[in-house]
């Protein structure tokens, strides 16, 4: 079974990273524990939560921009796409390829299974809101009666 981090170790070598694979194996492990606060904007929060931690600035960097795009980045960085970071381009290539389960997949299928995920998960949140913020039910859930 292939997860993000193993695919990071595991093809290290490609980006000429091999001399810190045994980091790229950790960040690969940690890229996504903002989820664990929120799913939306989990990069933001997991860059947060690893920068308090102590996590050295560059892979802060790097999990905070793994879900974006190279053009954000380097409009954020103001540098261009050859100078984007190895570790970072390795890690948006893990991160395409790996499947929820740790499973490998081929790029269109994990942007199919994304695109699923993610109108799953909108769905999921727009069946709460609506259960949520309907009237009657905001009504009763904070003790408020007509």
């Amino acid at each position: 079974m292939h997860d993000v981090a193993e695919y990071m170790y595991e093809n290290a070598k490609d980006y000429e990273l091999d001399n810190i694979k045994d980091k790229l194996y950790v960040i690969g492990l940690i890229h996504d524990v903002g989820s664990i606060i929120n799913r939306a904007s989990h990069e933001e929060y997991g860059a947060d939560l690893l920068s308090a931690m102590g996590l050295e600035e560059k892979y802060v960097d790097i999990i905070r921009y793994h879900g974006s795009s190279p053009e954000q980045y380097c409009e954020d960085h103001n540098i261009t796409e050859e100078d984007i970071p190895k570790e970072l381009l390795l890690l948006w290539e893990a991160d395409l390829h790996i499947g929820p389960d740790g499973q490998y997949m081929s790029f269109k299928e994990r942007i199919d299974d994304m695109i699923n995920t993610h109108k799953a998960i909108a769905e999921q949140e727009a069946r709460y809101i609506d259960i949520a913020y309907d009237g009657r039910s905001c009504d009763r859930k904070f003790g408020y009666h007509s």
